[in-house]
């Protein structure tokens, strides 16, 4: 499980910065705490599992 979640962080944080967002930018686009998100893109904690959270970013 570990692993999974250390590859989905790296993804998450791949696209952000690809897309040119800054952690905050997203943060408010999904209506997430940035504190929060900045532990999911380094694995330390598991994402929202709520996912809307996470779908509410695909339009932007």
């Amino acid at each position: 499980m570990e692993i999974k979640l250390l590859k989905f962080a790296e993804l998450l944080k791949s696209l952000r910065l690809s897309n040119n967002f800054s952690l905050r930018d997203v943060c408010k686009i999904v209506d997430y705490d940035s504190s929060n998100w900045s532990k999911v893109e380094r694995g330390v904690i598991a994402p929202p599992s709520d996912i809307d959270v996470l779908k509410d970013g695909q339009s932007h």
